[in-house]
């Protein structure tokens, strides 16, 4: 399932999901969310994926240039930790930082850096035409996520940890609703295609 959206660039931005975490790890990821510039992959030059990883590991993934340079952080033990349960994931990019924060629940994690060939920070630019549902991550198009997703939503600014926590125990925020829609990232007429 794929949404048109603005593009990202180098702006902040919250993105939000609640997911029921598959119970084993998979043998070519399972995709989440992926910000592209297609509707099929998020294996692409400036895109950005969250995903678990083979090893049980959440993991989010900016690429640069090319898919061989890239900025990603991972939360350990994410499957033997939460498998068979709903969790609420937000992931904020600070591009003035620039730093990347993940959250479980409204708790932030420890994140695992890794980087590979030429690395963008993680305030690089992100091409992104599409938020993408249940694909992404390093396989692309082959990461079908294995579980349900129960909602999404992509914010154009940097949450603070109060407001993640808000956003999972009272829902959007009031003001965002309806005072300010241009912080939800939408397109002008939005709408859900394809299906799972």
């Amino acid at each position: 399932i794929y949404h048109t959206i603005q593009n990202i660039g180098t702006e902040n931005f919250t993105v939000n999901a609640r997911v029921q975490v598959p119970t084993a790890n998979p043998t070519t990821g399972y995709g989440i969310m992926a910000l592209s510039d297609v509707t099929t992959s998020g294996a692409r030059a400036y895109n950005f994926n969250v995903y678990i990883h083979t090893t049980g590991y959440l993991t989010v993934l900016l690429y640069g240039a090319t898919v061989n340079d890239y900025t990603l952080g991972s939360v350990a033990s994410f499957i033997s930790n939460y498998g068979g349960k709903t969790v609420d994931l937000a992931i904020v990019r600070d591009s003035a930082t620039p730093s990347l924060t993940i959250y479980i629940n409204g708790i932030s994690q420890t994140v695992i850096p890794l980087t590979g060939g030429t690395p963008p920070t993680w305030a690089g630019t992100i091409t992104s035409t599409y938020a993408i549902l249940g694909v992404g991550g390093s396989a692309g198009a082959t990461a079908i996520y294995k579980g349900k997703i129960y909602k999404d939503s992509l914010f154009n600014y940097a949450m603070t940890q109060a407001e993640v926590r808000n956003l999972r125990e009272i829902g959007i925020p009031f003001a965002d609703q309806w005072g300010n829609m241009t912080k939800i990232i939408s397109a002008t007429t939005p709408t859900l295609n394809g299906g799972l």
